[in-house]
Parts: structure tokens; sequence; C-alpha cells
């Protein structure tokens, strides 16, 4: 199985062998994609996909909460929100 999704405006192909679903159940707002191969990524609010490949058998693990990484992960991903809102309001 094959799924074409878009980041950052690069195709990227995710399959069962390069992809999994990261489920936490005492803190939701971490669940996130972990792609791999050639490069990795980690994809932060994504809901839709990340039911959308469930549905179809894409790997998953269930926590109860993040780990250190996927803390680590988190901030890195809001830092580059915050980078990316600055940079909007600049060109303002």
């Amino acid at each position: 199985m094959e799924v074409e999704i878009d980041l950052a405006g690069h195709s990227v192909i995710l399959t069962y062998d390069n992809t999994w679903v990261c489920l936490f159940t005492e803190a939701p707002s971490y669940d996130h994609l972990y792609v791999y191969d050639p490069h990795t990524y980690v994809v932060f609010e994504c809901r839709t996909l990340l039911t959308k490949l469930l549905e179809l058998g894409f790997p998953f693990q269930t926590r109860h909460k993040p780990t250190h990484w996927d803390e680590k992960a988190m901030k890195k991903y809001v830092h580059q929100l915050a980078a990316n809102l600055d940079d909007e309001l600049d060109t303002l």
C-alpha cells in the first residue's frame, strides 16, 4: 500500500515499511506520523491523515504518554511554527 502526501512542497510516498502512526492515550495532542526513508519526518496536527492510515492498516503504536524524544520533536515543531509566524508578521 502506498499513499502519496505533500510535505513542505515535497512529494513523499508513505508505505507500510517507512511509516508508522504514533498515538498517545493521555496526550492526544502529541499524536503524530513518523516517516523515514530516505529522510525522517515527524508530522503533527494531521488527524485526518492518521485516521486514513489506520483505516488502511498502516503500522501504529499506542502509548500512554509521550517519550522524551516525542516531547523534543513537538518542541521543535512548535518553534518552527513560531518562526514561520514571525516571518509572516515581518512581511506585513
